[in-house]
């Protein structure tokens, strides 16, 4: 459950006021998300109805074009051993073809110890506006964008198997590199 960690809604009406959702660029937003209980590729995910829990539905983190945005969320509260994490995600402003870091989720362990996942760009993460299966994830849901017809807009499904099943994740933390903006809708864990 993500309902006290995010800090953005799916929907947004002034591009740059700071205040917006999604990626704060005015109606090019993710307003016509499908919300509550879905499954997306055989995976079942819970994305958030913001008008349920104070307008906040995914969580957003900076990059360059987005540098108010904050840079991390730490402490995604977990607390159960899982043997596999699903990742619904997605970057804004991110190339359509180049392959570099743009974050990070930091699985911790109840043992303090931890395992860095790296994001990387058009390998396991890509931009909403080029959704396109990749080596480390497929596209878990993609649209026709309603305000530019001429564009399919979607977002990702990562899988991470979880080497240390046996170990309890305490929390996970998510990072910005600071390039590409990072999108996260939702998390679903496998026993």
């Amino acid at each position: 459950d993500l309902k006290q960690y995010v800090n953005m809604g799916f929907m947004d009406e002034i591009d740059g006021d700071k205040k917006g959702g999604w990626t704060d660029q005015g109606d090019n937003d993710l307003r016509h998300i499908p919300i509550g209980k879905q499954i997306f590729i055989g995976v079942p995910f819970e994305i958030i109805d913001p008008a349920k829990n104070n307008e906040k539905s995914c969580m957003v983190l900076k990059g360059i074009q987005r540098l108010y945005f904050p840079d991390k969320v730490e402490g995604i509260n977990i607390n159960r051993k899982l043997a596999k994490l699903y990742f619904l995600h997605a970057t804004a402003w991110g190339s359509p073809t180049n392959e570099f870091l743009a974050g990070k989720y930091i699985i911790n362990y109840e043992d303090g110890s931890n395992e860095e996942i790296k994001l990387m760009l058009n390998q396991n993460i890509a931009d909403w506006w080029y959704p396109k299966d990749l080596d480390g994830a497929k596209v878990a849901w993609s649209k026709e964008h309603p305000n530019y017809p001429t564009r399919i807009l979607g977002f990702h499904i990562m899988s991470w198997n979880n080497l240390n099943k046996n170990k309890k994740i305490k929390r996970i933390d998510m990072v910005s590199e600071g390039g590409p903006v990072l999108m996260l809708l939702a998390i679903t864990g496998v026993q």
